[in-house]
């Protein structure tokens, strides 16, 4: 189990918070200190305390721009993205402004192909995954629901009680992935709004989300005004 830190003056004396500010004078010592960050996360981003999370991003961040040379944005971007998934408004508010202002900063002189094309194919499975979700959660739902009907006659309430948690979980499952699609498909039509993708591929992306009505109530989560005005943009190249 990990200890939750709930104390802001505490995270600010953390060690890792002095050994980012170093970093960049101790290149050899701190090689692997990047990817351990990075490992953390990525494994234990849900139980870590939203404050000890928003302040490993930010040394991330901080990571990326002060030794880029041993922390690769292919790597960090798809975790980014993950973290997406945790209810946390403050941090994805951070990653969003991030994501978008990076992506657009490494595309400033020409394009970056093999970073784009290495962050769509993760944003496409995202988006993709999101999207059976939305079908995939009413199924199940359905299918658990029957399967209660059919057994309750024999089943205890501590069963019952155990399949009411099991729903519980698996919807709240449903509902980070879903929000970590919705967030995706924001980040990807604010590089294309910023005339950072242009290409096909993310256009088809856009269009796919904005026409499938479900999509829209669910990813989008705006007004139908400007969803029609996003479809017209896009249906307008």
């Amino acid at each position: 189990m990990h200890r939750r830190l709930a104390s802001k003056s505490t995270l600010s004396t953390l060690p890792h918070s002095r050994i980012v500010q170093v970093a960049p004078s101790f290149p050899d010592e701190c090689a692997r200190y990047p990817t351990q960050l990075l490992d953390l996360i990525s494994e234990h981003y849900a139980a870590l305390d939203s404050n000890l999370r928003r302040c490993i991003v930010q040394s991330l961040i901080l990571l990326l721009n002060r030794v880029p040379q041993h922390i690769s944005r292919i790597k960090v971007y798809p975790v980014f993205f993950t973290l997406f998934r945790c209810p946390d408004k403050v941090l994805r508010s951070l990653l969003f402004s991030f994501l978008v202002n990076d992506v657009k900063r490494m595309n400033r002189k020409t394009q970056n192909n093999k970073l784009n094309s290495a962050l769509q194919s993760f944003m496409f499975n995202m988006l993709g995954n999101g999207s059976k979700d939305s079908a995939g959660s009413i199924t199940s739902t359905a299918g658990a629901s029957a399967g209660a009907g059919a057994g309750t006659g024999a089943a205890s309430s501590g069963g019952v009680a155990a399949g009411a948690a099991l729903n519980a979980s698996i919807a709240q499952e449903h509902e980070h992935t879903r929000m970590a699609a919705k967030k995706s498909l924001q980040v990807m039509i604010e590089l294309w709004r910023r005339k950072v993708w242009r290409d096909e591929k993310t256009v088809n992306a856009i269009s796919n989300a904005c026409f499938y009505k479900v999509r829209c109530g669910l990813y989008l989560n705006c007004e139908v005004d400007t969803v029609r005005g996003s479809i017209a943009c896009i249906t307008s190249l």
